[in-house]
């Protein structure tokens, strides 16, 4: 029970990694942020943190891909295509994605 569960805790989305990602991506020159894969933990300034382990090693969140979140893919709406007859019209989509997931645009 515990290794199916270990197994599916391995291939499933984390929304912790993507979150580590995107803060260090948009952080400043002496903030950053690290993702433990083992632990699925996202720290500020992980650096800073003599005694707080990581079985993979801490990975700075802007040196890795997104796939390594596997994050759940989704269809995205729509591509907007411009025509005449939306000359001076406004038109404005927002969407929200699920947690854990992406699109690609």
């Amino acid at each position: 029970m515990l290794a199916a569960f270990a197994v599916a805790q391995e291939t499933s989305s984390s929304a912790d990694c993507m979150y580590c990602r995107r803060m260090d991506r948009n952080s400043g020159f002496l903030v950053s942020y690290s993702y433990c894969k083992a632990s699925d933990e996202c720290l500020q300034d992980a650096w800073n943190y003599i005694n707080r382990d990581c079985a993979d090693g801490w990975q700075g969140g802007s040196s890795y891909e997104l796939s390594l979140c596997a994050p759940d893919a989704i269809t995205c709406p729509p591509i907007y295509v411009s025509s005449q007859e939306k000359y001076q019209t406004y038109d404005n989509m927002t969407w929200t994605l699920p947690e854990g997931s992406a699109c690609e645009v």
